[in-house]
């Protein structure tokens, strides 16, 4: 397993909360982006506000999805993202290069344009939806699709 984190606060939560994974897990200080680079990291008053931006004076290192898929066997079980607003850079053109390598997607998405976005990639894909809406949606519950 490969996590990123940008938060040093939540990295060291997530090093606490995976320990006993031991070498099983690799833990990496930096966040997620569509290239490598330097990234800015914009705190908000809650953890989960938290975003990255591209700044190459920044203070966290960006990760590609292919440079982590490099980390394992060339293939991913499952890629869990909460990208916190990153959608748009990460599931861009380059993402069609990765795709085929993940067998499944669990992702938080932030906003309707990010959302957008996600889809838009995923539309020459074959793939199960399960959709689960948060309490922010608006409309409370699960709803279960195929594509």
């Amino acid at each position: 397993m490969v996590a990123v984190e940008p938060d040093d606060a939540n990295l060291e939560m997530c090093r606490l909360n995976l320990g006993p994974y031991g070498k099983r897990v690799t833990l990496i200080r930096g966040a997620i982006w569509k290239s490598g680079g330097r990234l800015a990291l914009e705190t908000g008053q809650q953890e989960w506000v938290n975003r990255v931006r591209a700044d190459q004076a920044g203070t966290v290192e960006a990760f590609t999805i292919p440079s982590l898929i490099a980390y394992g066997e060339g293939r991913v079980d499952l890629l869990k993202l909460d990208i916190e607003g990153s959608e748009i850079e990460v599931f861009g053109a380059d993402a069609k290069q990765w795709l085929p390598c993940v067998r499944n997607i669990a992702i938080e998405l932030h906003g309707e344009d990010r959302k957008d976005q996600f889809f838009k990639t995923l539309q020459d894909y074959r793939y199960d939806l399960s959709l689960h809406r948060t309490w922010t949606d608006g409309t409370p519950g699960t709803t279960n699709s195929c594509y």
